[in-house]
């Protein structure tokens, strides 16, 4: 179960390339500020994209640390005996 949630994190963080937000020079027709504005929305969207991107892994740590800690629960709960009270004993001292 492991090998596989592993093998789909790994598939899923080797997609595409982050945006690339080419600069090209603005001429005075644009007035200076069309090359800026459509530099700041890429980079704003590539910031975007990160972000989502580690929270998904971060839902993908929190669910294998989930997986990992109840898979050590039950080995603990497979050797730790099981105690089965005396009913000839009292339960007070």
């Amino acid at each position: 179960m492991r090998i596989l949630i592993a093998t789909l994190l790994i598939v899923a963080t080797t997609g595409a390339a982050s945006a690339y937000c080419v600069s090209v020079p603005d001429d005075q027709s644009s007035a200076y500020v069309r090359n800026g504005l459509k530099k700041t929305i890429c980079l704003n969207d590539e910031i975007a994209d990160r972000t989502a991107q580690q929270n998904w892994q971060v839902e993908v740590n929190t669910a294998l640390g989930k997986l990992d800690r109840d898979f050590v629960n039950s080995k603990l709960d497979a050797i730790r005996p099981v105690v089965i009270p005396d009913p000839m004993k009292p339960g007070w001292p």
